[in-house]
Order: structure tokens, then sequence, then C-alpha cells
């Protein structure tokens, strides 16, 4: 990962902007660091060279979702040194960790982001040489990353639980079938989500290198981690609300496993305290939800 000088170095001069006194930088996400100048123009740095990939992935996944109903980052792609960096106008609001209840245009908002995923089309996926996973390599993924989890966090966090979510996880394969893979953002949390400055609205959408095909219950469990589940499930567009109890038993298996992965961002950037004071949290959750 290069320094906070190097990048804004490199800003300077892909930008033609010699000074540059109003910039700050954005660190909370898994594979890169965003540097956002003059309050208008965003720049993605990896943190790896294989991260580097994932700018022009997402790149890729946006230019075939034609007609998204909100704003996108609009990509352009550079190099510098071994690593892509993806440049883009700011999408101006706040991140949806602002907003304390989803109100009705909010909602609104929401139900017409599903409409679009669950109906996408992902035969554009496979024209442009983007692989759509079966309902069985989906599970295969989910128990690859429960592995992972068990491997950096096994001995931080109770081996009983990573049993339990593995039974979990292979259980579900009863009732995943084809037409629950559909189009997924991957990474549907609160700081990817741009709302309004009232919080009223979705402004735009950020953050696509997670994204692809997968269980269309994974983008409702990040959302419903913050909000009811009852309000999260009446954002399923009509004709699939026949599945919505298959969709809910996965949720909650998924929102179970959420934690995980703040987790391991904390470990694996060496974040100690801030890991242990959350494995901690965890623990306890766990030992509380065992209480009669």
């Amino acid at each position: 990962m290069e320094s906070r000088e190097n990048m804004l170095a490199f800003a300077k001069e892909v930008t033609g902007k010699s000074n540059i006194s109003d910039y700050h930088f954005i660190e909370a996400g898994w594979n890169s660091v965003i540097l956002v100048i003059n309050g208008n123009i965003a720049l993605k740095f990896p943190r790896s060279e294989s991260s580097s990939q994932k700018v022009e992935y997402e790149q890729k996944i946006l230019s075939i979702m034609e007609g998204f109903p909100f704003e996108t980052p609009k990509y352009r792609v550079v190099a510098f040194k071994k690593y892509k960096v993806g440049i883009y106008t700011f999408i101006e609001g706040r991140p949806l960790s602002s907003v304390r209840r989803i109100g009705k245009d909010l909602l609104s908002d929401f139900s017409r982001f599903f409409e679009y995923t669950f109906n996408f089309d992902l035969t554009g996926m496979t024209d442009a040489g983007i692989t759509v996973v079966e309902p069985e390599e989906w599970i295969h993924r989910e128990l690859s990353m429960l592995e992972e989890f068990q491997h950096y966090l096994g001995n931080y966090i109770y081996k009983e639980f990573f049993q339990k979510i593995s039974m979990s996880i292979k259980e579900m394969s009863m009732n995943l079938s084809t037409e629950d893979i559909g189009l997924i953002h991957g990474d549907f949390y609160r700081e990817n989500i741009v709302v309004s400055q009232d919080c009223s609205r979705i402004n735009g959408i950020i953050d696509w290198g997670e994204s692809g095909s997968g269980d269309l219950a994974f983008d409702l469990a990040a959302l419903s981690v913050d909000f009811p589940e009852d309000q999260t499930l009446s954002m399923i567009p009509h004709k699939f609300q026949d599945r919505s109890q298959t969709y809910l038993e996965r949720i909650r298996i998924y929102k179970k496993i959420e934690p995980l992965y703040n987790l391991l961002f904390l470990k694996k950037y060496n974040k100690d305290q801030d890991f242990k004071k959350m494995s901690d949290e965890f623990n306890n959750r766990l030992q509380d939800d065992k209480s009669p």
C-alpha cells in the first residue's frame, strides 16, 4: 500500500491540480483507500495488487448495468506504478449510517434497487465474460469464506459457532434454487449507500468490486443488519414474495456471519485494540444467545 504522500502527489499529477488543500482519505474499505479532493473528485487506490484488478472489474460490471436507477461511479482507470487507480466524480450525500429509520421515500428507493437486481438479466454477465454461479457454487463459496474466517479468527471466536454456521450453510443448499441467483452488490453496507442530505432518498451506490451473481438474500441481509427484517422483506419484488420465508432463513444466517467480515478486516490490518473490543462483544453475544 502506497503512503498518503505518494497518493496525494499522484492525485496532483493526474488531476492537474498542483495545490490541493481540501482533501481527505476514507480508509474503511476492505480493498481500497479513497482519496477525495476538493469535495468532488475521488481516487480509488487499491490496497494490494490483487485488489487492483477489482477497479477494472468494477468498471466492467457497471458498464453492463443499463438502466440502473441510481448514480454509480463513472471510472477513468489509470496506471499508478504496479496498481490501477479508479478516478471518478464524488457522489454527493451522506452514508446510510446517518439514517436511523427508513422512511417511505427511502423504502421506495430500496424497493427500486431490489426490483432491478432481482430482475437483472444474467446473460449480460455471461456475454461480458463474467462468471454466473450456480446455487452449489455459491454454497461452496460461502463455505470457503467460512474456512478463511476460521483460519484467521478461530483462536478468538468460540469454535462451536463455526461448526453451527457451517451446518447452516450446508442446509441452505436445500432451498436455494436457480431463481434465487441474481445480481448482487456483494458489499451492500452502510458506507456504500449514499443518501441525500436529509436522508430521504438514495443518491448513489458505490464500491461494486464484490458485485456479480449470487444469492439475492445476501444484499437483503446486509441491509437488515441495521433495519427491521419485516421492512427489509417488504422490499422483495412482488413476484418473488412467495419465497420470502426462504429468503428470511438465509438472511438470518448471513447476519450471523456479518460481524466476521469486520473482525477479519481489523485482524488483517493490525487494529488490535478495536479487534479485541469487537471480538469480546461478539463472544459475549454468543454467550447470551446460549443463555436460557
